[in-house]
């Protein structure tokens, strides 16, 4: 009943009023000692007035807050309505049941806590919290207590009142929620704004007003530092981002605190205007300005000030700054523009002129007069552009209904006869000029005079048609490459040239048709030219046709840049394979007559031969038979081949073979599939070996031109264009010069056969006279056969000095020769004499070494002398001719064998006889000729090592001598290691003795 009298005298304040001041006085904790005489008779008596208990049970009952008394147990004495709604119980008796400082669901308010401190300190508590009944239902509320009951001073109850105040915290969270979302939008604005009251400002405008100042606007103008003023007294409240970085300021403080720093006489002026509209409350102003920035830039920006609406007298306000200056720039630019644009319209070098949808003309500048060969503007502007009869022939008028009618441009060339007498051909372009609603209202006409550009294409198609025809019918192929190495254009010529059609040339990188052997500094030489390194270019190269022939020509070619700074190099080939065939075949000829001077060793001459012919012919499959009428059979003494093999020495029968049609028919043969199957059906020949896809074949004839002693052969297993009647032709030269080089090789053979045979006595004139054969018309040949080509005019001068030292060596060639003739036949005669001297054997082996030294560096042999002898025993009495020509012809014949290494020269002394030794690291000597060398015109040379010239009496004489000297001569030598001669000479006593 105490907890409703205290609900009830202190009703005439909002309960929840009350619970949020929790710090003022409220009255909601009388005492039972504050209570009037009628309280306490009527708190003691239980049987007070009725209608004051009723009334305060139902004020209790029916209040809008949650009410109910504690003891300090925590035990509820009594609960209202609202506190069952506010908990979620569902009834008193359960609420009374609960105990209020073990009540989970109430620990999170902090109301057990705050009443336990208000029965210790008797002083009114309250707070906030979350409450979550037991019952799942989650409020707010706030709660307020104080003492209820009290007892000689001890308390006996609180009173407790909770409101639920989840509405208002809803309510709470919106407005802060909405002035957060506010703050965000207004600082990420990128609109640069600020917030200002302008409170000061209009309570100070209404002193104005006040004191007899109507005119604000004048009197601002009068005292400008009024302005200032209210800018200092007008409060701003806020600077967004954009504010700051429109003003370049360090920071927000530095805008707010120094902004008359940025402000421009414009701004002055527009500060004004604004200050007068809110003079006048009105909640809009707009106005262009300057401003100023703090690193000193000035910007164009449109100032717009709004103040809240929704109050009627609020001085909240926004001002926000639109920054135009790009903007004022572009109308600036485009002013200028329309100013050129006039200037380039009325300047321009083509006819121009706007036509409204009736054909009138709007627009026309003095190109078009000139064009239309109109005499006058006005004139020209009477024109209806869709009637006027030369538009309207020329086709133009359609054009311009057809532009009006679609929108799409229409573009033309036409001949054009004017009203006023000019006749020209012109370009025309119709374009839209201006729409709306989707129709074209006017459109432009351009009309450029072309009639001197088709006089000149016209002349410059009548040029290039004959360029075409020139180029097209040269008998010389042309291209164009363009940087990227690709061949844009080939003439007929190239085509026939390179054996492709066009379409197989054009597209292609020129690299395609060069030779797969091509230098490389060829294509360099190529190369610098795409790049620019080089404009002009001669050279004579190899091309591959399409068949795999290969074709030479002579390539002159320059790079051009065009006008757009594109560059092509136009190459111009002149096809030179006969003359290049021509000079090579003459050269190889050439090279091959010298070899019969420098070898008689069949295999290596044959070997030569073929790598010069494989300069000329594809001759990877080459070999050379030879035949034997005696018994019929062949030899092959050298071949090449990519499929069968051969036996070299073995003679075997070749009936029915390709090679021995051409020794029967003695004519050289071209040899397809076709005539293959032709030879195999009149079985003229058989199959043997491997089939090949084409075959050449000449014979070998003797020197007589009569008999036939071989054959040579080329073939192909891949490619049966490989060769041609061309390559058949060289061939049979060839040929002929292998014929005459056997036969030669046969005539040595049979003479040295017949020197074997013969008897001692016969064997020297016989060797002599055949091996004289060869050493004497082996460089009479060679002095004949060059002095005969000494009288070709075409020679080069280093042609022809080559012949001269080849006449040269072999004149030096024939007197050794004939000098070593000479000696062996007056040793074999008995007709030469020893003739004694002194002679200092040191000094004479010395003399030879210095006399070779220059020979042996020539050919990057070491010569060394190793004497063993001091001057006295070098002394020493002999015939001094006879020893310098045994040391001399040992010499000779160490440096003839002798590819690379080293000479040695020797001598030693012992009571008798002077020993001397000559060493080298030669081709060596095979044990079954080692007696052989030192007889008459007999050569250490054997089969398959190359022939050595000279007539093979060196050693032969060497040894004569010797043994005329009283000593003796011997070899010894190890193949392919080298050889040591070993001789001896007598000791003349007396010599001794008187030196």
């Amino acid at each position: 009943m105490l907890a409703m009298k205290n609900y009830f005298q202190n009703s005439n304040t909002p309960i929840e009023n009350k619970i949020f001041l929790s710090n003022q006085d409220i009255s909601l904790t009388n005492n039972h000692h504050n209570s009037t005489p009628e309280e306490k008779e009527s708190l003691s008596n239980p049987y007070a007035s009725d209608t004051i208990r009723n009334c305060y049970k139902s004020l209790f009952d029916n209040a809008p807050v949650g009410i109910f008394s504690v003891n300090e147990n925590g035990d509820i004495l009594e609960a209202n309505k609202e506190l069952i709604k506010i908990l979620g119980s569902p009834s008193i008796k359960q609420t009374q049941s609960i105990n209020i400082f073990s009540f989970p669901a109430l620990e999170k308010t902090l109301l057990p806590s705050a009443i336990k401190k208000c029965f210790q300190t008797g002083t009114k508590v309250s707070g906030e919290g979350k409450y979550t009944s037991k019952w799942g239902e989650t409020i707010n509320i706030s709660f307020q207590g104080a003492p209820g009951i009290i007892k000689e001073n001890v308390i006996q109850t609180i009173q407790v009142f909770i409101n639920d105040i989840s509405g208002k915290k809803e309510a709470e969270e919106e407005v802060l929620f909405a002035k957060n979302r506010y703050q965000n939008l207004f600082n990420a604005s990128p609109i640069p704004m600020w917030e200002q009251d302008f409170t000061y400002l209009r309570m100070h405008l209404l002193h104005l007003h006040k004191s007899g100042i109507l005119d604000v606007n004048k009197f601002l103008q009068e005292n400008h530092n009024e302005i200032i003023t209210f800018l200092k007294k007008s409060k701003i409240i806020d600077v967004n981002q954009a504010c700051i970085k429109l003003f370049e300021a360090e920071s927000k403080e530095q805008l707010i605190n120094d902004f008359e720093l940025v402000i421009t006489k414009e701004l002055f002026k527009t500060i004004a205007k604004a200050i007068v509209s809110v003079s006048q409350y009105k909640n809009d102003f707009v106005n262009e300005t300057k401003i100023v920035t703090f690193s000193g830039a000035v910007r164009n920006v449109i100032l717009s000030v709004r103040i809240d609406k929704r109050k009627k007298d609020s001085n909240h306000a926004i001002i926000a700054l639109t920054d135009i200056s790009e903007s004022k720039k572009a109308i600036n630019d485009l002013r200028k523009n329309e100013e050129k644009y006039r200037s380039l319209f009325q300047n321009a070098p083509i006819g121009i002129c706007s036509v409204n949808k009736n054909g009138e003309i709007l627009e026309v500048n003095d190109k078009m007069l000139e064009t239309l060969g109109s005499p006058s503007r006005e004139k020209t502007k009477q024109i209806n552009v869709l009637s006027f009869p030369s538009l309207v022939q020329s086709g133009i008028s359609t054009a311009v209904e057809s532009c009006f009618s679609t929108g799409e441009s229409v573009n033309g060339e036409t001949k054009y006869d004017s009203f006023w007498g000019k006749s020209s051909i012109v370009h025309f372009q119709i374009a839209s000029n201006s729409i709306a609603n989707n129709k074209v209202n006017t459109v432009q006409i351009l009309i450029k005079d072309i009639s001197k550009r088709h006089k000149a294409e016209d002349e410059l198609r009548l040029s290039e048609e004959k360029f075409k025809n020139l180029v097209h019918h040269s008998i010389n192929g042309i291209a164009t490459i363009n940087t990227d190495g690709i061949i844009t254009f080939a003439n007929k010529a190239l085509s026939s040239i390179l054996d492709y059609p066009p379409q197989e040339i054009i597209n292609h990188h020129f690299t395609k048709f060069l030779h797969k052997n091509a230098k490389k500094e060829d294509l360099e030489i190529f190369k610098s030219q795409l790049i620019g390194e080089s404009s002009t270019l001669r050279k004579n190269i190899n091309l591959t046709r399409k068949n795999g022939e290969i074709r030479r020509v002579e390539i002159l070619s320059n790079r051009i840049t065009a006008e757009k700074g594109e560059s092509n190099i136009i190459a111009h080939v002149s096809d030179i394979n006969e003359r290049w065939r021509y000079e090579k075949i003459q050269n190889i000829l050439l090279e091959i007559s010298k070899l019969f001077s420098t070898t008689t060793h069949l295999k290596t001459f044959l070997k030569k031969v073929h790598q010069k012919l494989n300069q000329l012919i594809k001759t990877e499959n080459f070999f050379v038979a030879l035949y034997d009428k005696n018994t019929d059979k062949y030899t092959i003494p050298y071949y090449s081949d990519e499929q069968d093999s051969f036996e070299t020495k073995k003679p075997r029968k070749a009936v029915g073979s390709l090679t021995d049609y051409v020794r029967r028919t003695q004519e050289a043969q071209l040899v397809d599939s076709e005539k293959k199957n032709q030879l195999i059906n009149t079985k003229s020949i058989h199959k043997i070996g491997t089939a090949s896809k084409i075959w050449l074949g000449a014979p070998l004839f003797n020197d007589d031109q009569k008999n036939v002693i071989g054959v040579i052969s080329i073939q192909d297993y891949q490619n049966e264009n490989a060769f041609n009647k061309n390559d058949l032709e060289i061939l049979k030269l060839i040929a002929n010069n292998i014929g005459f080089f056997i036969d030669r090789i046969r005539n040595l053979n049979d003479l040295k056969n017949a020197k074997e045979k013969a008897e001692e006595s016969d064997r020297l004139k016989t060797a002599f006279l055949a091996n004289m054969s060869h050493e004497i018309r082996t460089p009479l040949n060679g002095i004949l056969g060059f002095t005969q080509l000494l009288k070709i005019n075409n020679l080069s001068e280093e042609e022809k000095v080559e012949c001269l030292d080849i006449i040269e060596e072999s004149g030096e060639r024939l007197l050794d020769t004939v000098n070593d003739v000479i000696d062996i036949s007056k040793i074999e005669a008995n007709q030469i004499q020893n003739h004694y001297s002194e002679v200092n054997i040191n000094e004479q082996i010395r003399y030879l070494y210095h006399f070779f030294q220059s020979e042996a560096r020539d050919r990057s042999i070491k010569l060394h002398f190793n004497s063993f002898l001091n001057n006295i025993e070098a002394a020493t009495i002999t015939d001094k001719n006879k020893f310098t020509a045994i040391l001399k012809n040992l010499i000779k014949n160490a440096l003839k064998y002798t590819m690379s290494g080293s000479i040695e020269l020797g001598c030693s002394l012992d009571d008798r006889f002077y020993s001397f030794y000559v060493k080298d690291t030669g081709i060596g000597i095979p044990e079954d000729r080692q007696k052989a060398i030192f007889d008459r015109f007999v050569q250490a040379d054997i089969e398959d090592k190359e022939v050595k010239e000279g007539a093979g009496l060196g050693l032969s004489i060497a040894k004569a001598y010797v043994e005329m000297l009283g000593g003796s001569i011997r070899v010894e030598s190890i193949a392919e290691k080298g050889s040591t001669f070993y001789f001896t000479i007598a000791v003349k006593k007396q010599t001794i003795l008187k030196v």
